[in-house]
């Protein structure tokens, strides 16, 4: 599985070390979790995204989508959400490569009060959906809107 940054499309499948420690230093180590946390999304910038196994470049994926809750999310929420995307991402593999716009709720757009309604089904209550929508809202209108 290569979500969101895939290093496979960048370093390929087998980089060389340097390629990978290059790739890790400069992007999947530090900079993604800043700039996700600059657009009001959750602060793990202390966690690296990337680790090597055998050679090959892995996405820490629950670390993925940690990195697309917002920040003032209630943290059980939260936590339900980071499951929530698991369980869909562990039915539905042919997502892996799609997941900021198949899986994870990013930002509200025209359909999200209707897309959240699945979470329903999954042992969300109304008031969590709620919540969770207007997070989604007031991030999306500060990357919108800086200034608001």
């Amino acid at each position: 599985v290569m979500p969101d940054w895939n290093p496979a499309e960048i370093i390929g499948l087998r980089p060389k070390r340097l390629a990978f420690s290059l790739y890790k230093e400069i992007i999947t180590d530090n900079i993604w979790a800043y700039q996700r946390d600059n657009y009001g999304y959750r602060d793990l910038r202390s966690h690296p995204l990337i680790h090597s196994f055998l050679g090959i470049p892995y996405v820490d994926v629950r670390l993925s989508f940690n990195s697309f809750i917002p920040k003032k999310l209630d943290e059980n929420i939260a936590q339900k959400l980071v499951n929530f995307y698991l369980d869909k991402l562990n039915k539905n593999h042919e997502l892996h490569d799609k997941i900021e716009f198949n899986i994870v709720y990013s930002c509200y757009d025209f359909n999200s009060s209707k897309k959240l309604q699945e979470l329903l089904n999954h042992d969300f209550n109304e008031n969590e959906i709620k919540r969770l929508e207007f997070s989604l809202l007031e991030l999306t209108n500060k990357i919108i809107n800086p200034r608001s």
